[in-house]
């Protein structure tokens, strides 16, 4: 029977599309000349660099390197000695071939005539075997070569009978195949009618009698008759037939099938045509054969696809199958390549915990064997518990078991799976729980037999960097390597379910840099000033992870040094200082000032902090770093923070001690020296005096705002402003109330009716008129108003003045 493959087949159909090719290549060549005539002569073909002739063209191999082309091919040309090439790229021979250009659909065409030819073969080979005389003389077609010619059965016969009356019995059927047998019934060599039967019955017309009922005897002489050909037929496929043969030896001594092992025979053609006769001979066989475990054997040894049978395609009682998979299971063969597909590993799946080969003790060498084969198939157990201890040990070591709680107990003979547990009992337990997270986590959600993912605080840095490990070693191309990392979330998920004493207590020295925020998320590093100063090291500030640990521990730990700092190390007052800053300028991951300078105070620093290092912010960080004596109170710490704004430098002056001795006009701005003016507070008191006494220089573009607070402040405490200041009031507010009264607090010794006059002639109303000789006019009648008035007359300023009751004001008439 002709082998087919592939390759032949692929050379096949190129073969018959030969001619087709050629001749559109040709017809390509022709329409470049036409398209240009000083091409030349087609002198051949480069493909891939490959020089070929025009002749190659007519080969098989030519067509199969121009299909297999991997960059260019050209068409080549000669014109009077000089060659010129017509580049060409895979997409102008698809063109060329168009739709036809399929060489699978042309491959498959091939495989079908070959297929119909090897039926046809198997049809005729089957009429030649079973053919009796007289067909045989009626096929003139076949020949053998007997003599040293070919020759027909008709002619061989009348060479051999002898007489033509012989040849005649024999033409006429009166002497067949089966002649030998009826004179052996005289003869000796004596037949039973059962074997006669069978043999007349099923061998000679090829008709399966599956439980023909046959003695050793009987199949002994029908193996001896027909020479053990009848083996290669369906007329094999008798249960008594397979019986006899698996008894270890049985040969024939002479035909074509001599010396043979014939349950070979038989079985190799059965798993060699395997169709729907083949399948229900075995099916029967298993279920009413007397040495189905010899048979099993012969299918472990031989037969690549014995196990899909077994759980696919064999019609037998589960129970049977599952007897059976644990014998093939045993014993088989590591050199075999078994078909290990999806059905295969369901049926183990599924009955496993059934299949003696996997729950029952065996050898070291059966235990191998059952191993390589689940191996293989990808079986993974779904209960260690009930698997035998060898192959259990195997499945461990291959990490063959799904990844549950019992399992992982069962694997590692632990009483609970902890991370830390499965450390110390087994190393590839452990190995294997972290190959696995969310089947890890799973477990351990499930398992109330475990209380923390880590216990012992001596295992938990130890099992951290082996996370981070596991966490690093895949690129994460496939959703199975993205199944397998140790992403955020689940070190997260660690740290809450570790026990409260596991801490890292030196984060240099005992943890990986790239797990540190994540340890800070969790405050899972003591807030040692040490781990603190390494930590902002590597981030350079207070992020998110550390400023929450922060808040939940509320201080930093200064009291201990673990290990002692190198030489190289920065002292301690060095390492509180950078500290502090890097608390102080946190405003975005900690924006409670009172916070950060709490945390800053309990650093205990022996220096003060450099103002210009810190970032400047609205708020209370400037009274707080005052008053928690961080930074220095001085006029330099005032003036690094927008002093402009009141909610800022309000609280900076209450907790300021000495505001008021180094208060200076680049400190405060107009708008805040009308704040200061308008706040009350005995603290305040000593900065309002202060700037009263320097009003200009604190008001240089005279704010009516500013002025018109400083005024009223005075008025209210007392103070007696200078003339100058007065009339710089006046003439920014325009307000007759307070200028009137800030010149009424002055004796006559410090201001002159002259700069009254002066001062007044800022004001609406009637006021500038004072400084005007013979005017008539009102003014407000107050007790202010009069003693100003009778002050002015006095000193000749004012001719008169008379209260008019009817208007409420004084009639004023300067002098002429």
């Amino acid at each position: 029977m002709r082998s087919i493959a592939d390759g032949s087949a692929a050379r096949t159909a190129l073969n018959a599309e030969l001619g087709r090719l050629r001749a559109q290549l040709q017809w390509f060549v022709r329409s470049l000349q036409q398209g240009n005539p000083q091409r030349g002569e087609h002198c051949g073909y480069a493909i891939d660099g490959q020089v070929h002739e025009v002749a190659a063209a007519e080969t098989v191999e030519f067509w199969e390197a121009l299909l297999a082309m991997s960059q260019s091919w050209e068409i080549r040309f000669s014109h009077y000695g000089n060659i010129t090439t017509a580049p060409l790229l895979r997409a102008d021979l698809d063109r060329l071939l168009g739709d036809d250009f399929d060489l699978a659909a042309w491959t498959a065409r091939s495989h079908d005539v070959l297929d119909a030819d090897k039926r046809e073969l198997e049809h005729t080979l089957t009429v030649l075997r079973h053919a009796d005389y007289r067909a045989l003389l009626a096929l003139d077609e076949f020949t053998i070569e007997f003599g040293s010619a070919p020759r027909t059965f008709a002619m061989i016969v009348g060479d051999i009978a002898g007489s033509a009356l012989v040849a005649d019995l024999i033409a006429q059927g009166y002497i067949d195949p089966y002649y030998c047998v009826y004179v052996s019934q005289y003869y000796g060599g004596r037949v039973s009618a059962k074997a006669m039967k069978f043999l007349m019955n099923n061998v000679a017309s090829n008709t399966p009698d599956t439980h023909y009922d046959l003695a050793a005897t009987d199949v002994e002489a029908v193996v001896r008759e027909t020479r053990a050909t009848f083996l290669n037929d369906l007329s094999g496929y008798n249960i008594a037939v397979l019986d006899y043969l698996l008894v270890a030896g049985r040969r024939v001594d002479s035909g074509p099938l001599a010396d043979t092992d014939l349950a070979d025979v038989l079985l190799g053609h059965i798993v060699t045509r395997w169709g729907e006769h083949e399948q229900k001979f075995l099916n029967s066989y298993f279920t009413g054969g007397h040495r189905q475990h010899d048979a099993l054997m012969w299918a472990t040894r031989n037969w690549s696809e014995v196990f899909t049978f077994l759980a696919r395609d064999a019609d037998i009682a589960v129970a049977a199958r599952i007897r059976f998979t644990s014998i093939v299971l045993l014993a088989s063969e590591p050199t075999m390549t078994y078909t290990l597909d999806d059905d295969v590993r369901a049926f183990l799946t599924r009955y496993y915990s059934q299949i003696n080969a996997i729950v029952g003790d065996h050898t070291g060498t059966e235990t191998a064997a059952t191993f390589d084969i689940l191996d293989k198939a990808g079986f993974v157990c779904e209960d260690l518990a009930v698997v035998a201890p060898r192959l259990r040990e195997r499945l461990v070591t291959a990490g063959r078991y799904r990844c549950s709680a019992a399992n992982l107990k069962s694997a590692a003979a632990t009483a609970d799976i902890g991370l830390d547990t499965l450390w110390a009992a087994s190393r590839q337990v452990y190995e294997f729980a972290l190959a696995d997270p969310r089947s890890f986590r799973a477990a351990f959600d499930d398992d109330t037999d475990t209380e923390f993912v880590i216990t012992d605080p001596a295992a938990f840095a130890g099992i951290l960097d082996d996370l981070i490990a596991t966490t690093g070693a895949h690129d994460a191309d496939t959703d199975a390597d993205t199944a397998r990392l140790w992403t955020g979330e689940h070190l997260d998920w660690v740290l809450a379910n570790a026990a409260p004493a596991c801490h890292i207590t030196d984060l240099a020295h005992d943890a990986n840099t790239t797990l540190w925020p994540t340890l800070a998320r969790a405050s899972r590093f003591t807030l040692t000033l040490n781990n603190v100063h390494t930590y902002l090291a590597d981030t350079g500030s207070i992020d998110e992870e550390l400023a929450g640990h922060l808040l939940r521990t509320g201080s930093i730990d200064t009291s201990a040094e673990n290990p002692a700092p190198a030489e190289s190390m920065p002292t301690a007052a060095d390492r509180k200082m950078t500290v502090a800053l890097a608390v102080l300028n946190a405003s975005s991951t900690l924006p409670d000032a009172d916070f950060r300078t709490d945390v800053v105070e309990r650093l205990d620093l022996t220096d003060w902090v450099d103002v210009t290092a810190v970032t400047a912010e609205h708020g209370r960080l400037l009274s707080l770093l005052i008053m928690r004596h961080i930074c220095e109170d001085s006029a330099a710490t005032f003036a690094h923070f927008p002093c402009q704004d009141w909610d800022t430098l309000h609280p900076a002056i209450l907790a300021s001690g000495t505001f008021a001795d180094f208060v200076n006009p680049d400190l405060l701005d107009e708008h805040s020296v009308e704040r200061l003016f308008t706040t009350n507070g005995s603290a305040l008191t000593a900065a309002q005096t202060t700037v009263l006494q320097s009003l200009e220089a604190f008001t240089p573009h005279t704010a009516p705002a500013a002025l018109l607070a400083a005024g009223r402040y005075a008025i209210d405490t007392g103070h007696r402003l200078a003339a100058p200041h007065i009339e710089r009031i006046a003439a920014a507010t325009h307000d007759p109330v307070i200028t009137i009264a800030l010149v009424s607090a002055l004796p006559a010794s410090q201001i002159a009716a002259a700069e009254i006059e002066q001062i007044l002639s800022h004001l609406p109303d009637n006021y500038p008129k004072l400084n005007q000789p013979g005017q008539s006019f009102t003014l407000p009648a107050d007790d202010l108003h009069r003693g100003l008035l009778t002050r002015l007359k006095r000193e000749g300023r004012v001719e008169k003045f008379v209260h008019r009751r009817a208007t409420g004001r004084f009639s004023v008439t300067t002098k002429t």
